[in-house]
């Protein structure tokens, strides 16, 4: 009887000590997955990544954050002709290290070759159908974050904040 009651503690004590380590892994791994590093983005610091295209044609460009959304305007030059514009782009989704953005309206001129223009920016940005996506990897302090990719982001504050985590 005795060797009956050792055994079945045995086997009790390996139990709980299974259910412990499954316990603790799924903790881990839940505490991991809510993890993350938020980074600020400013305005500025988006606005240079919008700019960095050496021949873009803004004059006095001008990038804010909004409750929903970025806006964004200046002047573009066309045939000479200074054209004043507004953008307001709503944030859309955030994969890898990448932000896309959904454009909501473009003032005066709602034409793909202006939003081409303005937006498309290999490696940095690139825009099609509507959607402008911003390539993270190029600012500083998103590249100083070795690991994780983008698990959300916010806007508060006036500034970008994003996730990053494993």
């Amino acid at each position: 009887m005795k060797k009956i009651v050792l055994n079945v503690s045995e086997k009790w004590v390996s139990m709980l000590k299974e259910q412990k380590e499954k316990n603790y892994m799924s903790k881990t791994k839940e505490y991991l997955k809510k993890s993350g590093v938020w980074v600020p983005i400013t305005p500025e610091v988006l606005l240079w990544c919008l700019e960095k295209k050496g021949n873009l044609p803004i004059i006095e460009p001008h990038l804010s954050f909004l409750e929903e959304g970025i806006a964004f305007s200046g002047k573009v030059k066309k045939l000479g002709i200074s054209i004043p514009f507004e953008i307001r782009l709503s944030p859309f989704t955030a994969s890898n290290r990448s932000l896309t953005f959904q454009v909501l309206y473009v003032k005066p001129l709602n034409s793909s070759w202006f939003k081409r223009k303005i937006f498309h920016n290999e490696p940095l940005s690139h825009y099609s159908q509507n959607l402008l996506t911003i390539n993270l990897n190029e600012i500083s302090k998103i590249r100083y974050v070795p690991v994780g990719n983008i698990k959300d982001f916010e806007i508060k504050d006036g500034k970008v904040f994003v996730k990053l985590g494993v």
